[in-house]
């Protein structure tokens, strides 16, 4: 079938994709979801947490995704995804996820890319509208997101540490829409108000403005700490998840992965000692995040990556459809609490969300689960 555009370039929804989609077009309107069926997504990583990204973008209906990873399904991973079939252990785990992820949703074209990331060169990035890495290193994910926003192009990253897990954005200078705020007058606020009765008897009648916000790079992000000059109660305010992410990132530089499940004393030392020194660096104090963390950072508690991987897929139907606010730009989540929080940390390092003042429509906003 030869693809047809409307006046404003958009790709033309058939029949097919009208029926399809019609939920999804009733809740954010035409031109979002022919945006999204206009989107070329890259997805760097399969496993737990990439195949709830895979699952959530596929069923939204973009038009192209490749699924890119180079490691070996094994018995072990197997059990922790659904995309490949336990008959494709040893097989590489792109190729494996690839017939289940094109039975999820036929109309969209997906390819299985079996090669390293890091053979790409940055011209291949170019051929994307949004390029997503789960479960990659942080110096890749900071190498990525250079290319990526030199080129315009959308990025995010996300990780699951055991009962922790974040998602990072990167939208470049990103515009969008978003529903206006009424303000109703106190003297007829009685019942349902009459903004949430035009949006129920006439999605028509829903007022929308144009936004734009700036994101900035994950380097500039985690350049600087965010507790300088803040008292131990502002300090443990934050999210733990930054805390863990700050001293798994240094563990992952030094040790070349990620802390396994403590076997012995000397692991246990070793992801004390990397805790002690990145919070030396932080000047905080160790007692922020005490030893008990090592209990809940290691191994997979999956639960937690459809939770991340569920925030990480919507994020990239906003930054497509440009429809709504987006997260700016981390969102972490803590199971221990089962909570999670979005938070903006900007290029000095400091956090924005203490920089305004708390109303309903500031950046940040926390989920409670």
């Amino acid at each position: 079938m030869v693809e047809s555009t409307s006046n404003n370039g958009y790709h033309l929804l058939t029949e097919e994709e009208t029926a399809v989609y019609d939920r999804q077009i009733r809740l954010w309107g035409v031109e979002a979801q022919q945006r999204l069926r206009k989107a070329k997504v890259l997805l760097v990583g399969l496993s737990g947490l990439g195949n709830e990204v895979c699952k959530n973008i596929l069923l939204a209906g973009i038009q192209h995704l490749t699924i890119l990873d180079d490691t070996v399904l094994s018995d072990e991973e197997c059990q922790l995804q659904f995309l490949a079939p336990q008959e494709s252990v040893g097989m590489n785990r792109a190729k494996a996820s690839l017939g289940r992820a094109q039975e999820l949703n036929p109309m969209v074209d997906i390819i299985a890319d079996s090669e390293s990331i890091d053979t790409k060169s940055e011209s291949f990035f170019d051929n994307f509208d949004v390029v997503c890495l789960t479960g990659c290193n942080p110096d890749l994910e900071i190498k990525l997101n250079g290319i990526c926003h030199r080129l315009g192009i959308k990025f995010l990253s996300g990780n699951v540490f055991g009962f922790y897990g974040y998602m990072f954005s990167d939208l470049g200078k990103h515009t969008f829409m978003t529903e206006k705020v009424k303000v109703l007058n106190s003297s007829n606020n009685v019942g349902p108000s009459s903004a949430k009765k035009s949006k129920i008897e006439d999605d028509g009648e829903v007022e929308y403005e144009e936004k734009t916000e700036d994101f900035c790079t994950l380097f500039d992000a985690l350049s600087s700490s965010p507790f300088n000059g803040k008292s131990l109660k502002d300090v443990k305010r934050f999210s733990k998840t930054y805390l863990v992410m700050k001293v798994v990132h240094e563990y992952q530089n030094r040790y070349k992965c990620l802390p396994n499940p403590i076997k012995s004393n000397k692991e246990l030392e070793n992801l004390l000692d990397v805790r002690n020194e990145v919070f030396e660096k932080l000047q905080i104090d160790n007692e922020i995040l005490n030893d008990e963390f090592t209990d809940y950072c290691t191994g997979i508690f999956y639960p937690v990556n459809p939770i991340v991987g569920g925030v990480m897929a919507q994020e990239i139907i906003k930054a497509v459809s440009k429809k709504d606010t987006p997260h700016n730009n981390f969102f972490f989540y803590d199971a221990v609490s089962t909570s999670g929080v979005v938070q903006n940390l900007d290029k000095n390092g400091r956090n924005v969300n203490e920089e305004k003042p708390i109303r309903a429509d500031t950046k940040k906003e926390e989920i409670v689960l």
